[in-house]
């Protein structure tokens, strides 16, 4: 037998959706110690370093011979 004037009422947080936490992403490009940064000098670049033409020369020539292998 039904009750009259009975309050069927669900919970109100009845819910079954899923709720995945918020995460927050940063960079710490920022917050870098501006007094560390380390620098290649022109004269120790010039020593032990080969120009960018030739480092592209000698890319693509490898390129070319790894693809006709």
């Amino acid at each position: 037998m039904k009750r009259e004037n009975a309050d069927y009422k669900q919970p109100e947080n009845d819910s079954f959706s899923l709720q995945e936490p918020l995460v927050n992403y940063q960079s710490n490009y920022n917050h870098f110690d501006k007094q560390n940064i380390a620098f290649v000098s022109e004269e120790e670049l010039a020593n032990n370093c080969i120009p960018l033409a030739e480092s592209k020369r000698l890319l693509l020539e490898r390129i070319h011979r790894d693809f006709h292998k």
